[in-house]
């Protein structure tokens, strides 16, 4: 987000007639994708059912639609051998879970501005 204010900042002229709302959203989306790229290739989880997760959030909610679909997609015999040091399968989900309410509420949900 900084970045592309720093941008507008310096280059003002590059930026006339265009709606800086949608640069930002722009911005946020292609963001919170490489974020849920990023988290599907490290757990090996489906990214679509993932993007599902992602996009029903609810942070007041303790079960989340699509968690089934995510746990039921992933597949740890990939991460166990794409990764150095694997936690053990019956650690495996525990992990997933911890991680994606860390990404959620420590980058996604700032993003999208959804305490």
């Amino acid at each position: 987000m900084g970045e592309i204010w720093d941008k507008i900042q310096n280059d003002p002229e590059s930026y006339q007639d265009q709606n800086i709302s949608v640069l930002l959203e722009n911005s946020i989306q292609n963001t919170t994708y490489e974020l849920v790229e990023e988290f599907s290739d490290k757990w090996q989880i489906n990214e679509d059912e993932l993007e599902f997760m992602v996009s029903n959030y609810n942070p007041r909610r303790s079960k989340q639609d699509g968690k089934a679909e995510l746990k039921r997609t992933s597949n740890y015999e990939v991460y166990k051998q794409k990764v150095e040091k694997p936690v053990s399968k019956l650690k495996y989900w525990k992990h997933v879970r911890k991680d994606l309410d860390d990404l959620m509420k420590e980058e996604i949900l700032l993003l999208q501005n959804r305490k």
